[in-house]
């Protein structure tokens, strides 16, 4: 039987006084503007600080109901993340349509990107808000993302609530209730080929994380977000630490067969085989991160001077083309907003990676800053060159930024090198006959 509500401040949530008394609410997006958002926020906000405990609050439904005439229900919670998203929208003159509802399965960074590149991005980032230049309008909507972005720290208020800590019985729990989940828990590696030893235990701890999910578990959410947690460290502490490279192109020639929650490095040739992978990523580090400091420095200084054409109408005659083929959706990506062409000499097309996922597979002819012949004469890369991101890093140094991202990956993967140091082992088939002279045990014949 569902609790009664004890929702007594009713001027708080303003107009949401029936969603406090009824549990039950219509509202039309259509109403909501931007003198009256932070409103409507700060009512959601108020009853959730009220009763966020209460089951009358948690079982919350409002009718959304938006301008194009569709509806929906949504609990007061996917109610007060889709506020957040909308508020982009609405600071920029739009109205809230069935297009704009953001439910996805998992609230990620990528989730985050994807609604606001394409429900914002693209549609606002070459509109005219009273006739602002194209530099005060990129500040102009950052401001805006920010604005609703930040508005995901009320979360905060609830941090106790939430107990997002860190336990060992919810592992317990799972091991008692879920047999499988207690055997991958104990997992045993030392008959498996040690050429399989990195595959089979990252196939258990992708199981492990699985059943992690579909639970209460303290690391559900961290997992679901895909934040917080490395799946491959937390092979090592849960599941199994499994073989190690020795720092000489090899690998030692026998694996940790246990997990640092179930017993870890307890004897020594464990110990040393562990520690000998701090020592040689503080060598790596020290040996390799002042020469990736000095490269990156050179690639900054190399590429500072390449500019944006200052025409953004301005489209350049080249004909050379990147010729490149889109083996996967995830390269497809990579080209999302970019210009190309099936033939040479054909038309031109911008590139929709959520729209043309039939290109993949095929061969296409991308324009590319690389060839771009206004660039070539000193005039800066065209618009078309470079593809619509130009809209938003025009008022940057683009040659700067794409310096910096290049190198900035590999000095992280230098500073890093103790988390990514793993053991890669090629698998060495023999002929049958071959058994019949040698015996072959892990690197010995």
């Amino acid at each position: 039987m569902q609790q009664q509500a004890i929702l007594p401040n009713t001027e708080n949530y303003f107009m949401y006084k029936e969603l406090s008394e009824t549990g039950r609410q219509k509202i039309y997006t259509k109403d909501i503007n931007v003198t009256n958002w932070k409103t409507h926020l700060d009512a959601i906000i108020n009853i959730m600080k009220d009763g966020i405990e209460q089951e009358f609050v948690q079982h919350m439904f409002i009718n959304v109901i938006f301008a194009d005439g569709l509806d929906c229900d949504l609990s007061l919670f996917d109610y007060y993340f889709n506020l957040s998203m909308w508020n982009c929208i609405i600071l920029a003159g739009g109205t809230i349509e069935s297009k704009h509802l953001w439910f996805p399965e998992n609230i990620t960074q990528k989730t985050i990107k994807q609604y606001i590149d394409t429900k914002f991005i693209d549609a606002y980032r070459r509109a005219n808000f009273g006739g602002i230049s194209i530099y005060e309008l990129n500040r102009h909507l950052n401001n805006m993302i920010d604005g609703s972005l930040s508005t995901y720290s009320y979360i905060d208020i609830f941090s106790f609530y939430l107990a997002n800590t860190i336990n060992i019985e919810d592992t317990l729990d799972l091991m008692n209730k879920y047999p499988r989940f207690n055997e991958l828990m104990h997992a045993d590696l030392s008959q498996v080929p040690v050429e399989d030893v990195k595959k089979v235990g990252m196939e258990y701890t992708n199981e492990v994380i699985k059943f992690i999910e579909n639970s209460d578990h303290c690391l559900a959410d961290s997992f679901r977000a895909e934040e917080g947690v490395n799946p491959k460290q937390f092979k090592e502490f849960q599941v199994n630490i499994g073989s190690k490279p020795d720092g000489r192109g090899g690998i030692f020639p026998t694996i940790i067969n246990r997990s640092f929650l179930n017993g870890g490095v307890c004897d020594i040739p464990s110990t040393f085989i562990e520690s000998a992978g701090g020592r040689t990523a503080q060598i790596i580090a020290k040996c390799n991160v002042g020469t990736s400091g000095h490269f990156a420095r050179l690639l900054g200084l190399n590429n500072r001077d390449t500019i944006l054409h200052s025409d953004m109408n301005y489209v350049c005659n080249s004909m050379n083309f990147q010729e490149i083929t889109i083996s996967s959706e995830r390269i497809l990506k990579w080209f999302h907003g970019r210009y190309y062409r099936k033939d040479p000499k054909g038309m031109e097309y911008l590139l929709d990676a959520k729209k043309d996922k039939n290109l993949v597979g095929e061969k296409l002819y991308f324009r590319s800053p690389m060839t771009c012949a206004s660039a070539a004469r000193g005039e800066g890369i065209c618009y078309r060159c470079y593809g619509n991101l130009a809209y938003t890093n025009c008022n940057i140094n683009i040659g700067q930024l794409a310096a910096e991202l290049l190198s900035s990956a590999l000095t992280q993967r230098l500073l890093s090198a103790k988390h990514l140091l793993e053991s890669a082992v090629q698998k060495l088939s023999w002929c049958d006959d071959f058994y019949n002279f040698f015996e072959a045990d892990f690197n010995i014949i």
